[in-house]
């Protein structure tokens, strides 16, 4: 499966919600929103997210921006990012799963 990212105009609306970046600054913020959007849309883990970035720190940045109310705020701008990425999570998995279907051969 491919990684789902957050596309420009979701972006636009999310990044003025997140605090300021010291060094690499926003872009890894994207990753990270992108992440917990993902995770939260197909009901799983940050541990088992392929590729996004190490657990460890998905966890740690998690946990800061739950602590200083950016998350909460994150959370809500990205409601719609959040159903269009379970869309897309769950028609992969039907499409999937029609392989097994009768009409599918060797």
């Amino acid at each position: 499966m491919r990684l789902r990212r957050i596309t420009n105009d979701e972006w636009k609306l999310i990044a003025p919600l997140l605090p300021p970046s010291g060094g690499r600054g926003k872009p890894r913020h994207r990753r990270y929103c992108s992440a917990f959007f993902y995770a939260e849309a197909c009901r799983c883990s940050l541990e088992s997210l392929p590729g996004y970035a190490n657990s460890q720190t998905l966890r740690t940045r998690r946990q800061r921006w739950e602590a200083d109310g950016t998350l909460a705020k994150v959370m809500e701008a990205g409601a719609s990012v959040i159903q269009r990425m379970r869309r897309e999570y769950w028609g992969q998995l039907r499409a999937f799963t029609k392989v097994g279907s009768p009409d599918w051969k060797l």
